[in-house]
């Protein structure tokens, strides 16, 4: 079978190859907007051979072949005939009765068996029964009419008789089967229905009725797509789906290109770390004099804190260094300049200079009521001797050491604020400081006030202005 059928335009002439999937004969020319007519396809049956319905007109045949005449089936020809006489006969049999519609109603009502049909249960349930039906409906109806006609020539035959209405409507309620006659009317009336329905039938399904309610081809191929839209949109689909194929293949590769790259990663050997490297030297204490004396202290104290800080360093000088060490720690503040300027002396890369630097900031610790300048203590395993850190980190906090008590020297107040002497816990100590300011004759300060506040709001200016005064 080919794939695509030919097409040709009445109007323009143009040529189409349409699809051999394209159900119908018509479509639209996409260049004129004429009509386009296509060949049907090579194994498609014609279009008609589909449709059997010329079997609809069976009624009328049915009812032809009821009729006890016992000749062959009619053409057309001879059935419009006998279509047109038999219209012709119902006009005149149903023009005929109009005229005397009340002769026949008045017998027909005094005759009703209704109530003595209630008395005799055989012939009454059967005529119950059949009448609860349609098919009991539509023959009590005949029968009534045949009872009427049948009343009706009794009347003629006999000359009215009641006797004889009588005797006919008994019989009819115990059976005996008689047959009554047929209206002819009735009769002719039913064939023409029948006639007229089966007309109907046909007009509808074969005639020129059906038509009317099939589409027009033309119609429905002017809505149909034409065949470059049809190819369009082929070609639009099978590249969507490509694009999209072609997108999932990119992200698989990518997750495999990401998954290569990190066991490629995870593979490489780490490099290891570089050590940091620390230069302890680099950190000085030049920018730092050789501390004096501080406030309050006398030369003879001076001098005993200076012997019991060199006796402090001396590892060698057994139990006795220890004890000079704590006895510094109770002198407090006075032993700070002594003990900071033996430190700066220390060689902390060394074991002894370590040592020696470890008692000192110990009791420095404990003069400075607890402040520790982060010393550390870390050696190195194998010698033993302080790790480059450790000197390092030592060395920074000697230097911190001086710089605070650089800070005293400039303002003896500060001592207030570096070691808390303002809270409650250290009150005793600012009493004792605040003396030694006073009789040092320090008058300014950042923490003077703290100071006056301790000696019970006294000043040393009022004390100086007093003298002042005297003089």
């Amino acid at each position: 079978m080919s794939d695509f059928r030919q097409g040709v335009c009445k109007d323009c002439g143009a040529q189409f190859k349409i699809p051999a999937s394209f159900a119908h004969d018509r479509a639209k020319c996409n260049q004129c907007g004429g009509t386009v007519e296509i060949e049907p396809a090579a194994a498609a049956p014609e279009k008609p051979a589909a449709k059997p319905i010329p079997a609809k007109p069976a009624p009328v045949a049915k009812a032809k072949a009821e009729e006890p005449s016992g000749e062959k089936p009619m053409t057309m020809k001879e059935k419009i005939i006998a279509r047109k006489k038999a219209a012709a006969e119902a006009e005149a049999a149903a023009a005929a009765p109009a005229a005397k519609p009340a002769a026949r109603k008045k017998p027909t009502a005094k005759a009703k068996p209704a109530p003595k049909a209630a008395a005799k249960p055989r012939a009454g349930a059967r005529r119950s029964k059949a009448a609860n039906t349609d098919e009991g409906k539509t023959a009590g109806r005949r029968a009534g009419g045949r009872k009427a006609a049948g009343a009706k020539g009794g009347s003629r035959k006999r000359g009215g008789s009641k006797r004889g209405g009588d005797d006919e409507e008994e019989g009819s309620r115990r059976g005996r089967g008689r047959q009554q006659k047929k209206s002819p009317a009735l009769a002719i009336v039913s064939v023409l229905a029948i006639v007229v329905a089966g007309g109907a039938g046909w007009y509808f399904t074969m005639g020129p009725g059906s038509k009317a309610e099939e589409p027009k081809q033309e119609d429905v191929a002017v809505n149909e797509p034409t065949a470059e839209e049809l190819a369009a949109k082929a070609e639009a689909d099978k590249q969507a789906e490509a694009d999209a194929q072609a997108k999932a293949d990119a992200a698989e590769a990518k997750k495999a290109e990401d998954a290569a790259a990190k066991a490629a990663e995870a593979a490489k050997p780490k490099e290891p770390k570089k050590p940091k490297e620390y230069k302890p030297l680099e950190v000085t204490y030049d920018e730092y004099p050789i501390f004096g004396k501080a406030i309050g202290t006398t030369d003879e104290e001076w001098e005993e804190i200076l012997t019991l800080t060199d006796s402090f360093a001396d590892l060698d000088s057994g139990a006795r260094g220890p004890r000079d060490g704590r006895t510094l720690a109770e002198m407090g503040y006075k032993a700070m300049p002594a003990l900071i300027n033996k430190m700066r002396e220390f060689d902390l890369g060394t074991d002894g200079g370590h040592t020696a630097g470890d008692m000192f900031q110990r009791t420095l610790t404990g003069i400075l009521n607890g402040r520790n300048l982060s010393w550390e203590s870390a050696r190195d395993p194998e010698t033993l001797l302080p790790t480059p850190r450790a000197h390092m980190v030592n060395r920074k906090s000697t230097q911190a050491y001086l710089k605070i008590w650089a800070n005293v020297v400039q303002d003896p107040t500060q001592w207030i604020g570096t070691v808390k002497l303002g809270t409650d816990k250290y009150k005793d100590q600012l009493v004792v400081y605040a003396q030694a300011l006073a009789d040092e004759g320090i008058t300014e300060g950042e923490f003077i006030d703290l100071a006056q506040a301790a000696l019970g709001g006294g000043s040393v200016d009022d004390d100086d202005d007093e003298d002042m005064g005297d003089i």
